[in-house]
C-alpha cells in the first residue's frame, strides 16, 4: 500500500484530474452561477471517459457472474487501477462520482447545447498541457531517480518510454505523461507509443475530442428522447 506521506503529498495532484475538475468548476462554479454552458461543456471533456466506466463496469460485473477467467477482466481498462495493489483505498471509494457527474450536470444545465461541445476543447487541452507542465508521472521515494531514468523530452531525437517507471503511486494526471498501458486498443497504442512529447500530447488531444465528440451526439440524442418522450 501507498505510504501515508506519498498519498498525502498526493492529493493536490489529485485534485487536477479533470474529472475532478469537472465537480468543482462545471457543478460548483457551472451551476451555482447559473452558466449552463461551463457546466455541460466539463461533462462533455469528461464524457469518454465517463461512458466507458459504465461499459467496463458491466464487463467486469458480467465476466465475474459467469465465471469466466480473463486476464483482462475490464474490456477496455478505464477501471483498471481500481484492482491494482498500490491503488489507495480512498481512491476506490471516491471513484463513484464517474457514474453520476454527467447525469448531474446535464440535469441542472436542462440539457446540453453545441455550446457545450467547444467549451470542451478549451477544457481537455488546458487540461492536458497544464498536467503535463505541472504534475509528476508519479510518486515515490526514488522519485529523483525515477525521473532522471525516463527523462522524455519534445525533441524530436528523444522519444518517450513506453513502459511506466516504477512508482509508489502511479500519477499520469489526465493521461498527459502516456496512455494507460491497460488500454490495449492498437490504433491508439500505435498513436501514441514511442513518440515525441509534443506528438504524444497533440494526438491525445484530436484522440479525445474525437471520441468526444460521439460522446457528445449521443448524449444529445439521449436527451432530446428523454425530453419528447
Amino acid at each position: 500500500s501507498n505510504k501515508p506521506g506519498i498519498h498525502r503529498y498526493s492529493i493536490m495532484y489529485e485534485m487536477t484530474w479533470l474529472c475532478n475538475g469537472a465537480l468543482l468548476f462545471g457543478g460548483s462554479f457551472g451551476l451555482l452561477t447559473c452558466r449552463p454552458n461551463i457546466a455541460t461543456g466539463f461533462a462533455v471533456a469528461v464524457s469518454i471517459d465517463q461512458i466507458l466506466w459504465y461499459v467496463d463496469v458491466l464487463g467486469y460485473a458480467y465476466n465475474r457472474l459467469t465465471g469466466v477467467k480473463k486476464k483482462k477482466m475490464f474490456p477496455i481498462g478505464v477501471c483498471q487501477y481500481l484492482i491494482w495493489k498500490q491503488t489507495h483505498w480512498s481512491a476506490k471509494i471516491t471513484c463513484t462520482h464517474h457514474f453520476w457527474t454527467i447525469p448531474l450536470l446535464i440535469y441542472g444545465a436542462d440539457g446540453i447545447q453545441w455550446e457545450a461541445y467547444f467549451m470542451n476543447t478549451i477544457t481537455v487541452a488546458s487540461y492536458v498541457f497544464l498536467s503535463r507542465w505541472l504534475t509528476p508521472f508519479g510518486l515515490s521515494s526514488h522519485a529523483k531517480k525515477s525521473r532522471d531514468e525516463n527523462k522524455t523530452t519534445s525533441s524530436s531525437k528523444e522519444y518517450r518510454k513506453t513502459a511506466s517507471p516504477k512508482f509508489e503511486k502511479y500519477m499520469n494526471v489526465n493521461l498527459s505523461h502516456e496512455l494507460w498501458q491497460d488500454i490495449r486498443i492498437g490504433i491508439l497504442r500505435r498513436q501514441a507509443d514511442n513518440q515525441t512529447t509534443m506528438v504524444y500530447l497533440i494526438r491525445l488531444v484530436v484522440w479525445w475530442q474525437m471520441f468526444n465528440l460521439f460522446c457528445f451526439l449521443f448524449l444529445r440524442g439521449l436527451v432530446g428522447i428523454m425530453v419528447h418522450s
